[in-house]
């Protein structure tokens, strides 16, 4: 196979429109292949930084909510992260939490959440975009 085709004779896009108006068929039928190859290859340049935007987005958000979720915290220091968060899903989900003290005499405070995690963890607030 012929993979030279495939690249464009000059990769500059000002001489190719120069050449789409030679008076020689073949020179002018080539400056129209390398004007779309040219604009392909822009396209495509543009999705990809595109994409690589938005990964670098999602992945600055996560580490957000994986901040403040650490390993080696305890569960009462990871509730106090939540509730001092001003992340979107830790303010949907502290929304739900109730304290119910403890009846045994211990003082104990339970954190509980009343509703189910498929109300809070739905399609349409993990990707409001996509629904």
């Amino acid at each position: 196979m012929n993979w030279i085709g495939f690249f464009p004779s000059t990769w500059n896009p000002i001489i190719a429109f120069v050449r789409l108006f030679n008076s020689e068929s073949q020179i002018a039928s080539k400056a129209i292949s390398d004007i779309i190859i040219l604009l392909i290859i822009a396209l495509v340049l543009y999705f990809i930084g595109w994409a690589l935007k938005c990964t670098l987005s999602s992945l600055n958000e996560i580490g957000q909510y994986l901040s403040a979720l650490k390993k080696d915290a305890n569960d009462s220091e990871v509730l106090e992260n939540i509730e001092s968060s001003n992340l979107y899903l830790f303010r949907e989900l502290s929304r739900y939490f109730i304290q119910i003290a403890s009846r045994d005499g211990t003082n104990q405070i339970w954190t509980r959440r009343t509703v189910d995690a498929a109300e809070i963890l739905r399609d349409s607030a993990l990707s409001p975009d996509f629904t």
